[in-house]
């Protein structure tokens, strides 16, 4: 059986020069979280900090819990002006790269099944099915001009099942079947 013992820390009941103090740069995103951490003056330290101990993914957490304190239209404007210094920097970071990612591919299986429920409604199923767990983007682009471009039921059919072999290619860096013997 496992246990698991832990310490509940209610952030907005902390100061947020106590978690500065610390020196642990780890905690910095959640300075906005703590009791006096809607001051432009602590955000501003702590992304000082952060973006002097060049940790930009921590950088861009910083922003978002910031996000969800400074709700008011002139905070939202101070909280983007702050963080645009970092703009170009933030856009590298692996965490923004990952969900630019996430959401494209979110938008091309959304897009992908409105096409073929327009056109082809009795191969939607399969089109999920086939879709489901692709994490290229461009072949997923192909797909849709593909299904878009299709004059039958048939012709999206087999550009559904071709995604199969994208796939294959794809899951083992192999462009064409190795034969051994």
């Amino acid at each position: 059986m496992l246990r698991f013992h832990f310490i509940v820390i209610k952030l907005w009941e902390i100061a947020a020069r106590e978690i500065i103090q610390t020196g642990l740069t780890g905690l910095l995103p959640l300075i906005p979280l703590t009791k006096d951490g809607g001051q432009h003056e602590i955000i501003d330290e702590a992304a000082t900090k952060l973006a002097t101990a060049q940790e930009y993914n921590l950088l861009e957490y910083a922003r978002r819990f910031a996000s969800l304190v400074f709700k008011e239209g002139s905070d939202q404007e101070w909280l983007n002006r702050r963080f645009a210094m970092y703009r170009d920097i933030l856009e590298d970071s692996w965490v923004v790269q990952e969900e630019r990612l996430e959401g494209e591919l979110r938008g091309l299986h959304q897009v992908l099944v409105k096409v073929v429920q327009a056109r082809f409604p009795e191969i939607v199923e399969l089109t999920k099915k086939q879709i489901d767990g692709v994490v290229d983007p461009e072949s997923l682009q192909d797909l849709l001009v593909k299904i878009s471009l299709a004059q039958n039921v048939q012709d999206a059919t087999l550009a559904l099942f071709a995604l199969d072999e994208t796939k294959n290619k794809t899951d083992t860096g192999l462009d064409e079947p190795t034969v051994s013997g």
